[in-house]
């Protein structure tokens, strides 16, 4: 059963609000270091996802809050890719 509830977990955290971010993009804009640690770490997220709005990426994000933090767990996790947004 543990593999059967992170697969739900897998599914849960890609789910949108009604913003459509992503728990991963709130996590972000919202400065919680150790969720987006976490995300990464323990969970399958996609880490080449765009907003559904502007087409900004993980690292556009990171860009527009300046955080040497949040770009080093980017970097960390090799969740850094340069695209052009919408």
């Amino acid at each position: 059963t543990g593999s059967k509830n992170l697969n739900y977990l897998d599914q849960l955290i890609k789910l949108e609000d009604n913003s459509k971010q992503t728990v991963l993009f709130l996590a972000i804009k919202n400065n919680h270091l150790n969720v987006v640690e976490m995300l990464f770490k323990e969970f399958n997220v996609d880490r080449n996802q765009r907003e559904k709005r502007h087409g900004n990426s993980l690292i556009h994000i990171v860009a527009k809050m300046n955080s040497i933090e949040l770009f080093r767990i980017l970097k960390k996790y090799n969740s850094i890719s340069f695209c052009s947004n919408y």
